[in-house]
């Protein structure tokens, strides 16, 4: 798996506590169907129409974050 960095590349996912957050709490989610979501220590911090912008915003609400980026999908999960 992997994230996007604070420079904005992709990089190696190295903690999977979000991603299990991510997998177990689809209930939590259902509002943000065919949207992705930024995802930080266990927290959806940011959200929007493309992966970019669910980032922008996560970076907005918390400088420091380096958050998962995950497509909530009726039929399928995609993570990024």
């Amino acid at each position: 798996m992997s994230r996007i960095s604070s420079k904005g590349e992709i990089a190696e996912l190295d903690d999977t506590s979000d991603l299990q957050w991510f997998a177990s709490n689809q209930d939590k989610l259902k509002k943000y169907l065919g949207k992705y979501v930024a995802i930080y220590h266990k927290k959806i911090i940011g959200y929007g129409e493309t992966m970019n912008e669910a980032h922008a915003k996560a970076r907005k609400a918390d400088s420091r974050a380096d958050p998962i980026i995950a497509l909530v999908a009726e039929n399928y999960q995609a993570i990024f």
